[in-house]
């Protein structure tokens, strides 16, 4: 009897004791050490690309993390830029080009390890166009589940003979919109919905034309062309 009373007790004391521990975490995840280790974690596996794209996290396209191109002034999008969680504050700079374009530029970490660089541009003082590096996959079916097919496609070859590589800009004017995407391959390359975007330009809404121009090119030279499907790049957009 004796016994069982001691093997029942030394149960309870287990239980207690693990109770004590489970209630000692809760505690240091709410104060100091472990609320530090799970924001880190946070930043860390957080894309304030694709949330913001995809998401409308914390605004909607065109605006991204509380930067609106033709509405943000300069000032308010450095001060926004400085206090970001994902902005390496060491690689921040900022800077005028003109008396009246600017900018702030940064790099950061993709998710295979690559540091990229994106940036802010200002005109006459109010930002006019955001320029992100994708900083996590996001595919190009996904962009066009949440805008659509695009307006208008245009094509480059950018690649090398040893390195062949196809770029596209997916136009979305009346939403502030371009997505960059990179294609690697010669003229057996294929565009496949789970290709992963390059990046994205973010601009006040605008026509077609009035992009183009923004840009520094010519709407009559530029090869402006219909979304004509997946499949592969020759047959579909270069023919």
């Amino acid at each position: 009897m004796k016994k069982q009373n001691h093997t029942q007790l030394s149960k309870y004391g287990i239980l207690i004791g693990l109770l004590i521990l489970v209630g000692g975490v809760m505690y240091g995840m709410q104060s100091g050490f472990w609320a530090t280790i799970m924001s880190a974690q946070s930043r860390e596996t957080s894309s304030s690309v694709r949330d913001g794209l995809l998401h409308n996290l914390p605004c909607t396209v065109p605006c991204w993390q509380g930067i609106t191109p033709g509405v943000t002034t300069k000032d308010e999008a450095i001060t926004i830029l400085q206090n970001s969680t994902f902005i390496p504050a060491d690689t921040l700079q900022s800077g005028e080009k003109s008396e009246s374009r600017g900018g702030a530029h940064w790099k950061w970490r993709t998710e295979d390890s690559f540091w990229t660089e994106s940036r802010v541009e200002w005109c006459d003082e109010i930002v006019c166009e955001i320029a992100l590096h994708a900083d996590s996959a996001i595919t190009v079916d996904e962009v066009m589940a949440r805008f659509g097919v695009p307006d208008k496609v245009s094509i480059i070859d950018i690649g090398i003979p040893e390195n062949p590589e196809w770029g596209f800009s997916f136009y979305y004017p009346r939403h502030g919109l371009e997505v960059l995407v990179h294609v690697s391959g010669g003229l057996d390359a294929v565009l496949e919905p789970s290709e992963n975007i390059f990046g994205v330009y973010l601009f006040p809404p605008m026509t077609i034309e009035e992009r183009i121009v923004f840009s520094g090119l010519s709407i009559e030279t530029q090869d402006l062309r219909d979304w004509n499907g997946y499949g592969n790049i020759i047959d579909k957009y270069v023919k």
